[in-house]
């Protein structure tokens, strides 16, 4: 029960972290069961990824017996890659976010926002999302005066 694991590289696994899905999502599992969604390759090792499917599974399962003691039959696997999943924060990553706020500044009606801005959880993106959204309504309401009535004439997304 919880939420999930992360896997330190200091842990010497394979695996990057798990979600207890069955724990956190009702009916994700039959009874006496659970349901976990396990993440590996990563920046820190990203051949894993594209390991055989048997062999990939394989190597999740050791790391989970010996990370939680997962025991008993797996009833049910699925594998999907994506090959640039989740962003990496990695030392002077704050010049990039200094970067997309000056780029902002000096394209007026630009707005930046994500997970390759805020965070990289769902509530991070959610999070930016909204404050992206509260800078476009200030930014067209500051310039409604400006663009004559055609509120959207200036503005631009990426």
């Amino acid at each position: 029960d919880g939420f999930g694991v992360l896997v330190p590289q200091a842990e010497k696994m394979n695996i990057l972290g798990t979600i207890f899905t069955s724990s956190l999502f009702p009916n994700r599992a039959p009874e006496n069961c659970v349901t976990l969604t396990t993440f590996i390759g990563g920046s820190r090792a990203p051949g894993l990824a594209l390991l055989d499917r048997t062999e990939l599974i394989e190597t999740v399962l050791a790391d989970l017996r010996r990370l939680l003691g997962v025991s008993g039959q797996v009833i049910f696997t699925h594998v999907r890659v994506f090959p640039e999943a989740i962003p990496q924060y990695n030392m002077g990553y704050g010049r990039f976010k200094q970067l997309m706020a000056e780029a902002e500044l000096a394209a007026p009606g630009l707005f930046i926002a994500g997970n390759s801005r805020c965070g990289i959880s769902l509530g991070d993106s959610i999070v930016s999302g909204r404050q992206a959204a509260e800078r476009i309504e200030n930014f067209l309401s500051c310039s409604d005066h400006r663009l004559g009535g055609n509120r959207l004439a200036h503005f631009k997304s990426i």
